[in-house]
């Protein structure tokens, strides 16, 4: 076995030097309230708790947990943190969560919570990902505050031998279990014990830790024992008892916090000696909640001196200064009421509020401008005073109080002397009073760390002051570039680098120069990405930007060539069914349940439909059978009971988001009595001597859904004309079809003044939908009133089809008006529906599609209610108590698609069959989809206009990218 071991200040694996860099994985399995915008009045795990029990309940609270610590943290973070280029987290657990405590005080694991962590443990080996466990909530409290679930704001750990006695109870579980573990590089026995409020207990700390250390040397003589001081892990003078032997002997490595003060070494010096005085290497286990000024400096520092290093925090939410950040639900702001006033709002559903919560932890942003800062790449800002090395003639007097021992030469813009102010805890920018230049003389110089790829790049530095400076990279110096401002100026440089540079100088050639920054790329243009990736048991959504770079290199690899000049049609956007079955589940949800189901579906954030299909009269998605005319008489008066029932209630909520969205009618079947076969059911034709009063019908239906205020856009003359159905349905061959389009219900539409409701033909299987539109062309009057041709997926891809109608008869549209996944004719999973739904539109779009319809907007958890029991997937579908709603995987993929309406669909060109590629344009921007179905990996260089967006598509993942042009 290979565990890391300590040997000389230096972690060594195989005899080879580790260097750990990662980050904290706080919020998941020790929930810290102002990670959730809580603070003060919920910051703790206990207090938490109660929260969604008293809003709640505790069933749904039990139920909630489970989600969260599985959902928290997945198989895609850890992916992520290798991919970014870290080895390591620190997993703060808290001890109440991970251990159970019997009536006897038995200390004993809680099983689901270790299957969690098991799990993230078996992530980390996949990936190559070092992990620490550390101790963040031990039995009673170390700390007495929020961050150790302190149950009486004291550190009763320290004052109860029973709390000490399970602790270490503890670390025995966990010796045990881990003891041959190779990816975990130690124990972080204890999270910041005892701040200086409470110092009257810090002689306790390391007879506690000599205790836990000898129980687990009994068991694992392996695995780094990590040790942190007092006072927020700031105070190391604790160890003063320590000795080189004892440290060396229990293979002991020391841990300091650092947040907030100055990032420089002289900050540092008390952790350095103590690391030197005990021949132990030393980690900074949390720093972080600051500014990404503060990260630049703070982290390359660490690497520089051979600290190693763990970023506080990796997750939270609504943020821009922590790796992943993620939205707060809808109506956040009135839990956070609710704690203040401790009264719940009426007719508000903290649970539907609470669902969010944890569909948001999966739906994140990927802030890369905190991981440009903390690796040093390009692009990125770096304040001058962030120097890595210096060169200077003599020594200078600075009278900023900050990296003094350097003596090179800082001052603040005004002049004043003091110490700069590093205290930004959500990221804000140093304020102008803290703006830090570094003086420089002649032949003086300031070399920085930064990683730049090779390529066409831009440095900008702003500068005051007179004299000249060059740059120095890769051996390669600059021209000079004079300077004579006493303002601040920025200084562009563009230069081509055939290698990677990994470090720059800023050397000044004469006079005295004020350095403020140095930038790299700042100005590059940016695309907004956004990917759904999917694992064994989990899937992520998520974004973040990169940059498109010049393509000097002319690169011919892994090629997707965009070409906007080549226009196709113009999309006119995405829709889906109001039938009575969706109409019913909605029924049944809370008005919160039921505002959030209309946001997902029909705001600009969700999937942005603009197209509603309405069955007339019943369909297999319906409660019943039923017609809304049971005779010929009522033709012109009925009420329309049924569809007031479920439907137009659904509708009417609908357009209190959107009031544009346009429906399409289709009938299923006309009356039983209209029928040759007398039946609703199993196909059927319609009685000759009934075409009229049938179209009169349809042209009425549309009246009194006119008359509710709503847009009707278009009209199926039938649904499924060729299917004999168990279900409503009716038969017409082309020559009936139309026939009844044009003599009966085009000129109905026409007589009552309705042109501009669309007839839509065919509204079947795409496979014939070229041969029926061909078909229905050879009556000569056909053509003034069929103005689309509607189909359906279920016999295939047919993208050709699609292609033969829009070149022979190119003034229709082409509308595909229904797409399911029909769970009695296969048993995929929600990624293989999903990416269905995703090559369909793919191809279709390409092909020529106007409009895409999906079938159920929601549905029940059986996949109904259906009267013959044709159960499909929805994209939304209720739980069986209609008590919550489940998003499916395939909503996430049509997600992707949600900002197409009125996009051009333009030519793009590809290297790979395996790719799935589509590029539309919509105004100033172009939207490039990429779907990758194979379990491999594929690279993929978009081309646009000599510049060049390098991404890598991950194995059955869907990507958008929406970059200006």
């Amino acid at each position: 076995m290979a565990f890391i071991t300590i040997d000389n200040n230096k972690l060594l694996k195989n005899n080879k030097e580790i260097f750990l860099k990662g980050f904290g994985l706080g919020g998941w399995l020790i929930p810290e309230g102002y990670m959730l915008k809580f603070y003060t009045s919920c910051d703790r795990p206990r207090r938490i708790e109660k929260l969604i029990e008293d809003t709640c309940g505790k069933e749904y609270s039990t139920h909630f947990w489970k989600e969260y610590y599985n959902k928290y943290i997945s198989e895609f973070d850890i992916k992520l943190i290798a991919e970014k280029g870290f080895n390591s987290i620190r997993i703060p657990f808290n001890s109440r969560i991970l251990f159970d405590i019997e009536k006897d005080n038995k200390v004993t694991f809680n099983k689901s919570i270790l299957e969690v962590l098991d799990r993230a443990i078996t992530w980390c080996k996949k990936y190559g990902i070092y992990v620490i466990l550390d101790m963040h909530g031990a039995p009673g409290g170390q700390t007495g505050q929020n961050i150790d679930d302190s149950i009486n704001d004291h550190p009763d750990l320290f004052t109860n031998k029973l709390y000490q006695k399970q602790l270490i109870d503890m670390w025995k579980f966990l010796a045990i279990h881990y003891r041959a573990e190779e990816i975990i590089v130690g124990y972080d026995l204890l999270n910041e014990p005892l701040p200086n409020f409470f110092n009257q207990y810090n002689e306790m700390v390391l007879p506690l830790y000599r205790e836990i250390i000898k129980e687990i040397r009994k068991i694992d003589i392996n695995h780094i024992i990590i040790l942190e001081g007092v006072h927020w892990a700031s105070d190391f003078s604790i160890f003063n008892s320590l000795t080189k032997e004892e440290v060396k002997e229990n293979k002991i490595m020391l841990q300091f916090h650092k947040y907030w003060n100055n990032p420089d070494q002289e900050s540092l010096k008390e952790y350095i000696k103590y690391s030197n005085s005990l021949n132990t290497p030393l980690l900074m286990g949390e720093g972080g909640e600051n500014n990404i000024d503060w990260y630049t400096i703070a982290f390359s520092m660490y690497e520089r001196l051979n600290i190693h290093y763990s970023f506080w925090t990796y997750k939270k939410m609504d943020n821009h200064n922590s790796i992943i950040s993620f939205n707060a639900p809808k109506n956040w702001d009135k839990v956070i009421t609710y704690l203040e006033t401790r009264t719940k709002e009426e007719n508000l559903d903290y649970c539907v509020i609470f669902d969010n919560l944890l569909r948001n932890i999966t739906e994140v942003k990927v802030n890369n401008d905190v991981i440009n800062s903390l690796n040093r790449e390009s692009p990125l800002t770096i304040p001058a005073e962030g120097f890595d090395n210096f060169t200077i003639k003599e020594n200078h007097q600075s009278k900023v109080l900050f990296r003094e021992e350097t003596k090179v030469e800082l001052v603040f813009e005004d002049n004043h002397i003091g110490k700069p102010n590093y205290q930004k805890m959500n990221g804000e920018k140093q304020s102008i009073e803290d703006k830090i230049f570094v003086k420089q003389y002649e032949k003086e110089s300031l070399k920085y760390k930064i990683r730049i790829q090779q390529g066409l790049n831009t440095i900008s530095i702003k500068l005051k002051g007179v004299g000249s400076f060059n740059l120095s990279y890769n051996n390669i110096t600059t021209q000079n570039i004079n300077i004579n401002s006493h303002n601040i100026i920025e200084k562009k440089l563009k230069i081509t680098n055939k290698d990677t540079i990994t470090n720059i100088s800023i050397n000044t050639v004469e006079g005295e120069l004020y350095f403020d920054e140095i930038a790299f790329n700042k100005d590059n243009k940016k695309v907004k990405i956004i990917t759904t990736t999917s694992f064994d048991d989990s899937f992520t959504t998520f974004e973040e930007t990169k940059e498109f770079v010049e393509d000097i290199n002319y690169e011919e690899n892994n090629i997707v060539d965009l070409q906007p000049e080549i226009e196709k049609q113009k999309f006119k956007g995405f829709g889906g069914a109001f039938t009575e079955s969706a109409s019913y589940v909605f029924s049944k949800l809370s008005p919160t349940l039921q505002d959030d189901v209309l946001q997902l579906y029909f705001s600009e954030e969700g999937l942005n439909y603009k197209y509603g299909r309405v069955p007339i009269d019943s369909c297999d998605f319906s409660l019943t059978q039923y017609s809304e005319i049971e005779n010929e008489e009522n033709i012109d008066t009925f009420s329309l009971k049924y569809a007031n029932k479920y439907i137009i209630p659904f509708l009417e909520k609908a357009y209190e988001i959107n009031k544009n969205i346009k429906l399409i009618l289709a009938p299923w079947s006309p009356p039983e009595y209209m029928k040759e076969n007398n039946s609703r059911l199993n196909g059927g034709k319609l009685k000759k001597e009934y075409y009229e009063k049938w179209a009169n019908y349809l042209v009425s239906y549309i009246k009194k859904i006119r008359e509710k205020s709503f847009k009707v856009f278009a009209i199926s003359s039938q649904n499924e004309p060729n299917a004999i159905q168990t279900w409503d349905s009716c038969i017409y061959s082309a020559e009936k079809e139309a026939l009844f389009i044009s003599k009966y219900l085009g000129p109905a539409l026409k007589e009552n003044n309705l042109e501009e409701v669309l007839i839509i033909g065919w509204d079947h299987n795409k496979d014939s939908a070229y041969n029926r539109c061909k078909s229905l062309h050879k009556n000569t009057e056909v053509k003034e009133y069929l103005k689309a041709i509607g189909f359906h997926w279920y016999s295939g891809d047919h993208f050709k089809q699609l292609e033969m109608i829009r070149k022979q008869y190119p003034s229709l549209l082409l509308i595909s008006t229904e797409n399911c996944i029909e769970l009695t004719k296969t048993n995929n999973s929600h990624l293989q529906n999903a990416q269905k739904y995703a090559h369909e539109i793919i191809g279709d779009l390409k092909a020529g599609l106007d409009i895409f319809m999906d079938w159920n907007l929601l549905l029940d958890s059986k996949g109904g209610p259906n009267t013959v029991n044709n159960y499909c997937v929805a994209p939304i579908m209720a739980n069986k108590k209609f008590s919550k709603i489940n998003i499916n995987e395939e909503y996430y993929y049509l997600k992707h698609f949600n900002q197409l309406e009125d996009s051009i669909v333009i030519e793009s060109s590809s290297y790979t069959k395996d790719i799935e590629i589509l590029s539309t344009k919509k105004g100033s921007s172009i939207n490039t989809i990429l779907l990758n179905t194979s379990n491999e990996q594929k690279k993929c260089n978009i081309r646009y206009n000599n510049k060049i967006l390098n991404i890598i598509i991950d194995k059955n993942s869907i990507i958008t990218t929406n970059q200006i042009v």
